[in-house]
Formats: C-alpha cells, sequence, structure tokens
C-alpha cells in the first residue's frame, strides 16, 4: 500500500513539474534571456562604435576651431545618437529587445510552479529514496535562486560571444575598407547559395558569400566577411553554390540587408575558379537545373509558384540557361502576383520552413511504422531526409531552424524521449545565437521561431474555444492561422507597416491544396534529371494547386480591402501588442459570459448560447459550402 502512494506522488510530482509533451517550456526563458542578451550587445556595440566615430570627427573639428568643450561634445554625440543616429535596424532590434524582455516577464510572472509550487510539492510528494537524481532536478526546477543565476549567466555567455563576434567583424579587413568608402578590390570569394536575380540595379544577379582573402594596394589579408556578391550576365552563368572564385571588384557598405558588405564583380575582370563546388553542392545544382527547365512548360503562374512553394525560390528569380524558346516570366505579372500574395498573407508559402521538413517526417514515420523498424533506425533515417531536404531547398534562416529542431526531435527519437517542441525551439534557439549572433537580427529566423511558438501555444486552446462556435474542421484551420499571427504579427509591422485583414480566410482557402502541390513539386525536383516528362507531370499536378492559390491571392490581395495602414516601426509593434492583449482580454471576457448564460439555460432546460452560435456556424459553412458548389457546376 506504502509503495502503491509512493508511485501515485511520484506520478502527480511527475505530471506537475516534469515533462509535459510540447509544452515543456522550462528553456523558453533562457532562449528569451539568450536573445534579449544578443540584442543588447548589439545595441550596446552600435552605441559604442557610433559615439567613437563621432568623437573621432568631433576631434577634427575642435582641432580646427577650438571653440567646444569635451562635456558638450559629449552630450551633442550622445542626443544625436539617441535621438536620430541610430539606423532603423537598430530601433528594431531594441523593439524586439523589449518585447523579449516583455514576454520573458510574463512567463516568469505566470509559472509559478518554476518558483514556489514545485518547493511545496516537493516537500509533500516526494520521490523514492533510491532516485537522488530526480529529487536534485525537481529541487533545481523549484528554485527560484538557481533560476536567476541560470538565467543569468545565460545571458552574460550570449553577450559576451555577441560582443566578441561584432569586434572580431568590427575590425575584418574588409570591413575596414568598406568603412572608408567605395574602394577596388582583389578578393577570394566562397559562394554560399545559388546565384538569383539581382535585388539591386547595379547587376543582374547575386548570391550570398563570404571572403577568404582580399587584396587592396597590393596588400593581401585574410578576410571572413560575409558578403553579397554582385555580378552582370557574362559572369552569372559560370557561378555555382559551394565555388570558390577570384576575382576584382567594387567592395562598398552595404544600403540594406543582414550581410554588411558588398561586392560587385567588374565587367573587365578576370574571374577564375579557385576550386570546384563539392559533389553535393553540384548534384543539387544539377538538379535544381533541370527542375527549372521542366517547370518552362507550365502556364506563367505555375513557372513561377511551383518553384517558390518547391524549393523557396519563385521562377523569375532563377538565373540560369533556359533550354526552352519560350520567353521569360512577364516582370509586371511576376511583381503584382508576389505583391497579391502578401497583401492576402500567403506569402508564407513561397518560403520553405516546416511544413516541408513536417510532411517528410510524417512519411518516414509512417513507412517504418509499416516495416516495424525499431526507433533509432527511425531517427537517423528522418535525420537523412531532413539534410537531404535542406541540401535541396535554396538556403535560409527559416530552413536552418526547421533542420536543427528537426535533429533535436530526431535525437529525443533517438534515446527514446517524447518530442518536445518547446524545448527543441528554445534549444534552437540558443545554439543559433550562441554560434551565430548576427541571427539575432534576422526577420526570417525571428518569423519562423514566433509562427512555431505560437502554433504550438495557442493552436489547441484556441480550437477548444472555436469549436463551440464553428464546425471542428474550420475551428481547427483557423485555431493555426491566429495563433501563428498573433506572434508573427508584430514582427511583421516592423519590417512593414501594413496589417493583412484578410490573412485567415486566404490561409483556409488554400490550406487544402499546399500539402498536395508541395509533395507534387518535391517528387518533381527528384525526378527532373532522370525523368523530365514523368516530372513534368508531377509539377503540373503541383501547378493544378497553386492555381488556387493565385486566384485566392488576386481576389483577397488584389481588393483594396486586404490590408490597413499601420503605425510603422517600434511604436507599431507595440500597438499591435497591446490590440492583442487587449483582444485576447476581451475574448476571455466574453467566453466567461457566455458559460455563465450557458449554464442558466441548462438549468432552464433550453439550449445554451454556445450551443445556437455553433449551430448557426455550421448551417453558414453548409451554405456557403453549397453556393460554391452552384459557382463551380457548369452549365
Amino acid at each position: 500500500m506504502k509503495n502503491a502512494e509512493t508511485c501515485q506522488n511520484t506520478a502527480s510530482a511527475d505530471k506537475r513539474g516534469g515533462e509535459q509533451g510540447s509544452h515543456d517550456w522550462r528553456m523558453l526563458p533562457v532562449a528569451l534571456c539568450v536573445w534579449a542578451a544578443v540584442l543588447s550587445s548589439h545595441v550596446v556595440f552600435a552605441l559604442l562604435t557610433g559615439q567613437q566615430n563621432s568623437k573621432a570627427s568631433a576631434g577634427q573639428s575642435k582641432s580646427k576651431s577650438g571653440s567646444s568643450s569635451n562635456a558638450q561634445s559629449l552630450l551633442g554625440t550622445m542626443t544625436n545618437r539617441l535621438s536620430g543616429g541610430l539606423s532603423i535596424e537598430a530601433l528594431s532590434q531594441a523593439a524586439v529587445l523589449v518585447l523579449l524582455f516583455a514576454g520573458l516577464a510574463v512567463l516568469l510572472a505566470l509559472s509559478r510552479r518554476w518558483f514556489g509550487e514545485n518547493e511545496k510539492s516537493a516537500k509533500t510528494n516526494q520521490a523514492p529514496d533510491n532516485n537522488k537524481v530526480w529529487q536534485v532536478l525537481h529541487t533545481f526546477r523549484g528554485n527560484r535562486k538557481i533560476w536567476v543565476i541560470v538565467l543569468a549567466l545565460s545571458a552574460l555567455a550570449a553577450f559576451i560571444a555577441s560582443m566578441s563576434a561584432d569586434v572580431m567583424a568590427y575590425h575584418d579587413p574588409a570591413m575596414a575598407l568598406a568603412r572608408e568608402g567605395d574602394s577596388t578590390v582583389e578578393a577570394s570569394i566562397g559562394l554560399d547559395s545559388p546565384v538569383t536575380a539581382a535585388s539591386s540595379w547595379q547587376a543582374d544577379c547575386q548570391a550570398n558569400a563570404h571572403l577568404s582573402n582580399i587584396g587592396h594596394d597590393g596588400i593581401w589579408q585574410a578576410s571572413g566577411s560575409r558578403i553579397v556578391l554582385y555580378a552582370n550576365k557574362p559572369v552569372c552563368g559560370r557561378l555555382s553554390d559551394g565555388q570558390t572564385i577570384r576575382t576584382s571588384g567594387t567592395l562598398q557598405a552595404a544600403r540594406y540587408g543582414m550581410r554588411p558588405i558588398w561586392l560587385t564583380i567588374d565587367d573587365d575582370s578576370q574571374t577564375r575558379e579557385v576550386d570546384r563546388a563539392p559533389p553535393a553542392k553540384r548534384l543539387v545544382d544539377s538538379m535544381q537545373r533541370s527542375f527549372f527547365s521542366v517547370t518552362e512548360g507550365l502556364s506563367d503562374q505555375g513557372r513561377v509558384l511551383v518553384p517558390g512553394l518547391t524549393i523557396g525560390l519563385l521562377g523569375q528569380d532563377f538565373m540560369g540557361a533556359s533550354t526552352s524558346k519560350r520567353e521569360p516570366v512577364n516582370a509586371t505579372f511576376a511583381t503584382l502576383l508576389e505583391m497579391h500574395f502578401k497583401d492576402s498573407g500567403i506569402m508564407h508559402l513561397m518560403a520553405v520552413s516546416g511544413g516541408h521538413f513536417a510532411l517528410i517526417g510524417s512519411l518516414i514515420r509512417s513507412g517504418c511504422a509499416r516495416f516495424l523498424l525499431p526507433r533509432q533506425i527511425v531517427a537517423i533515417l528522418t535525420v537523412l531526409a531532413y539534410s537531404a531536404l535542406a541540401s535541396a531547398m535554396y538556403p535560409s534562416d527559416s530552413v536552418m531552424r526547421a533542420l536543427i529542431m528537426g535533429f533535436f526531435a530526431a535525437s529525443a527519437m533517438f534515446i527514446g524521449r517524447r518530442p518536445q517542441a518547446i524545448s527543441a525551439l528554445s534549444w534552437t534557439v540558443i545554439f543559433v545565437l550562441l554560434v551565430n549572433p548576427a541571427m539575432a537580427r534576422s526577420y526570417g529566423f525571428a518569423l519562423s521561431c514566433a509562427s512555431v511558438l505560437g502554433i504550438v501555444l495557442c493552436a489547441k486552446p484556441l480550437a477548444e474555444r472555436l469549436s463551440a462556435l464553428l464546425p471542428t474542421l474550420l475551428a481547427d484551420g483557423m485555431s493555426v492561422t491566429i495563433a501563428a499571427q498573433l506572434f508573427t504579427l508584430p514582427i511583421q509591422v516592423l519590417m512593414t507597416p501594413t496589417l493583412p485583414l484578410l490573412s485567415v480566410p486566404a490561409n483556409l482557402i488554400v490550406a487544402p491544396f499546399v500539402d498536395f502541390s508541395t509533395l507534387s513539386g518535391l517528387a518533381g525536383l527528384v525526378f527532373a534529371s532522370s525523368m523530365p516528362h514523368f516530372a513534368f507531370v508531377l509539377v503540373w499536378l503541383s501547378s493544378c494547386g497553386t492555381s488556387v492559390m493565385q486566384w485566392c491571392a488576386d481576389t483577397i490581395g488584389g481588393s483594396q480591402s486586404a490590408t490597413m495602414p499601420w503605425a510603422g516601426g517600434v511604436g507599431g509593434a507595440l500597438m499591435v501588442v497591446a490590440c492583442e492583449i487587449g483582444a485576447v482580454l476581451m475574448f476571455e471576457a466574453l467566453s466567461g459570459m457566455a458559460k455563465k448564460h450557458d449554464k442558466e439555460d441548462s438549468v432552464a432546460g433550453s439550449n445554451g448560447y454556445l450551443v445556437q452560435l455553433r449551430s448557426k456556424g455550421t448551417i453558414w459553412f453548409k451554405e456557403t459550402e453549397q453556393m460554391f458548389e452552384r459557382l463551380w457546376k457548369p452549365d
């Protein structure tokens, strides 16, 4: 009897303080602290370097005029930096920093089980005496001082790592030349991405790259700066992902983007290949070129959207020799289609993220379950499939997030632990930011992490509440979109000061076609090199799904009511957060009132308010479905 009671107490303690599936968020405060510390380091470094440059300029002016005091110079410098000297990027970092600290404070305030409740449960519901490790961990989670120390050490480590990376990048020879202005240099460059159409008017194509060596005025120095490489068409065709080249061009500070330096290859420069791309890179490049050749036979929307949905690169951005005699995609059509996708709130479909990995992982698990393979084999096959998928996609921050998070989930499967989405996401953020602190300023990485966090935390509770008003299928679809929007909207406002008003119905319309079109496109990518005719059938099937997406984007995104102007920058993001908090509180208040009304109606023997609303929603859903059937029914 005593042993049974002890086991029951242990199980209850495990339920309260132990793992809770996808909602094990013990590492989430650490991840938020790390992100906040990295952003703080970037802001502090920007202030220090800006103040240093301003002091140098003030010193030169003082040597000429001799009329400024040190106190006035310092005060003027700090006022200038704080009032208008900071760039938009630094202000955005500050906004995200404020949001992170606010989220951290809310988490720590709400998670009382980390601080106080576990101490009481550890006294009343103790684990067996022979399990000393569990007792230590149980006490650790309930000790406020230990948690504060862990958060402080995590923030300190992230701050030091970020500051060290900023100092090294600041003193890199390429960065020093870029700060002096445009310079003509010779350089050894390694390409980190496929070549795409340039986003700037100064060149025809561009690619992400890194410098190995740089020569200026006959002096060669080692460099590790990340750059954006620009070139014109005679050179574009000779560039490929993974190769190393030596060339000459113009080095300048970047005017926008994550990478701090631009290097434009001169038209008369002698560009030669130093090292070929690795065999895996050459294989992927061949597959992608064959895939784009196959999509040339599709309609214009298929030529644009199928590659975007499949590998994250829109058709008009591909730079390669066309094997067909068709004209390139009309630039006006492609630009208008992309704008409609953005305005309708479904542009995320054209960026490879967790959806691709979730589909592949589900197929792997289903196939392995059929053959009763052990979990270790399933985990290894999942890692291999994720690696192959990521290498075939256009490299992006969201792909990297999904890949690393998938590795953490597969590792948990390998050792026999339950996959925990929030824990895997938290460890992914910590690992990425400590290795590459510059990722803290990436909008793509922030949007990807925020959407995953929102879906895991809020999708299920929202679905339970909406199911009281709407059919279950509709409630589930709306909950995922709303949950992702709640967490990503403040970041979107920092990028574009508009609100997508119709993103929820747009996502509901295209949701049934996304998985089918994605799998068809991926199959077409696999067979494009060996069986081009079969691959064309597959990509045509994928284009049938993207045609629905085009119709949705043109219908919703093309209307004037698709978006609403909003305040941009820090103020706009904080306003969005305030409005979301108010909407959640109002929704909870109305939900409480409806439940109270239902209790009163149940006592009286009549149908409750929520039951009536659900019935009306079901009728509306069925009538809408019948209306679309009549519209699509041929005469």
